[in-house]
């Protein structure tokens, strides 16, 4: 079940935003001790993802669609949160 939570921890971790090429995200971020994956939306700002293994946060970076890759892997599969 996948569930939009208001508050949340935020990591405590100083991981940097890595920016990427994309017509839908301008930056991800990972926190591998929370298992906290954050995407910087173009349109709609930042989300936070829970419980996100540290290969999905990989291949994330790495996959040359980054909105086909949210659509298809993440979007509907994990908890998150807004900002």
């Amino acid at each position: 079940m996948v569930s939009f939570t208001t508050r949340r921890s935020r990591p405590s971790s100083s991981a940097a935003w890595r920016s990427v090429r994309s017509s839908d995200v301008a930056a991800i971020r990972y926190h591998p001790k929370q298992r906290q994956l954050e995407v910087k939306f173009i349109k709609t700002g930042p989300y936070r993802f829970y419980s996100v293994s540290p290969s999905t946060a990989r291949d994330f970076g790495n996959a040359g669609s980054k909105g086909r890759f949210f659509a298809r892997v993440i979007k509907g599969q994990y908890s998150y949160s807004k900002g």
